[in-house]
């Protein structure tokens, strides 16, 4: 398995020079960083509750990537949240990737694998790896 902590580092390297070059607009969307990194943490809540049943395994698996303390409850709520709101950014991928890609295709591309590796993690950190998991990771990634 990938060293998922050490590519998310890597990857986060080069918002700076993307935000000083004028090609991430910073006052619309925040720091390219906090906005990249809030995306994934969505997916991947989402990726816990595609089978229907969150495991705290997921949920370490989560925590592990990202230096959280978070348990079931807790993304239960972030879920329904995300649920609650009329604009959640993962109603629409193709549109919140695309801000992405506009600023520089090859971050667009990487972050794509990183999303890709990263719901790779949860889904099979409990251990039981469902099709329907499978499948809506397969859906969302074609989707962007």
């Amino acid at each position: 398995m990938k060293n998922f902590k050490l590519m998310w580092e890597l990857f986060l390297n080069g918002f700076d020079s993307l935000e000083e070059t004028g090609n991430w607009d910073v006052e619309e969307y925040g720091e390219m960083e906090s906005f990249c990194e809030n995306v994934l943490v969505c997916i991947l809540v989402k990726a816990v509750f595609a089978d229907r049943k969150a495991t705290q395994q997921e949920i370490d698996a989560i925590n592990n990537m990202f230096g959280f303390e978070l348990d079931i409850d807790t993304v239960s709520q972030i879920l329904d949240i995300m649920d609650s709101e009329e604009n959640d950014i993962l109603d629409e991928p193709e549109k919140t990737f695309n801000l992405i890609k506009t600023a520089n295709e090859g971050v667009y591309n990487e972050f794509k694998e990183l999303v890709r590796e990263a719901c790779k993690i949860v889904i099979e950190s409990d251990g039981i790896v469902t099709s329907v998991e499978i499948d809506k990771l397969n859906k969302f990634i074609n989707k962007i």
